[in-house]
């Protein structure tokens, strides 16, 4: 009986357990594909790193249109996002003017080009988390019986 040509062996586990109790016997066959599960961790690492970056990018959004609409800095929500905000703003300060209006309404464009740039973080690390933990197959089993 050939073995099903997609499957590696190296990254496939079986386990029989049989259980016999009294007259029956029950026999439970166990298939671990450690393959599969690497994925699956893998992609479960992916949505974590984009959640955070997500977190932080509509932080970052959220100054921006509190900026545009001339929020109350004073307001308890407006001095929230504006002090978490700092410390991920803090390498782009200075890069550009801040466009301001005499009614108050600021365009932060340095803000823009962080939430492009923790984007570009974020889809960086995901592929180095795949490229680094990503199993290659690089041997191939087969197997072949006659009578």
């Amino acid at each position: 009986m050939a073995q099903q040509p997609d499957i590696d062996p190296i990254d496939r586990r079986e386990q029989v357990r049989v259980d016999r109790s009294g007259s029956s016997v029950r026999r439970q066959r166990v298939i671990k594909d450690e393959g599969a599960e690497r994925q699956n961790t893998i992609a479960r690492v992916n949505q974590i790193i984009w959640i955070i970056f997500g977190i932080v990018i509509g932080l970052i959004a959220f100054r921006i249109v509190l900026r545009l609409i001339v929020a109350n800095p004073e307001a308890t929500f407006a001095q929230f996002v504006y002090n978490v905000t700092d410390i991920f703003l803090w390498p782009f300060y200075g890069l550009t003017a801040t466009p301001t209006t005499t009614s108050g309404v600021a365009f932060e464009i340095s803000s823009v080009i962080a939430m492009v740039v923790y984007a570009l973080v974020a889809w960086v690390l995901t592929l180095l988390v795949r490229a680094l933990f990503t199993k290659t197959r690089v041997r191939k089993v087969e197997t072949f019986e006659s009578d």
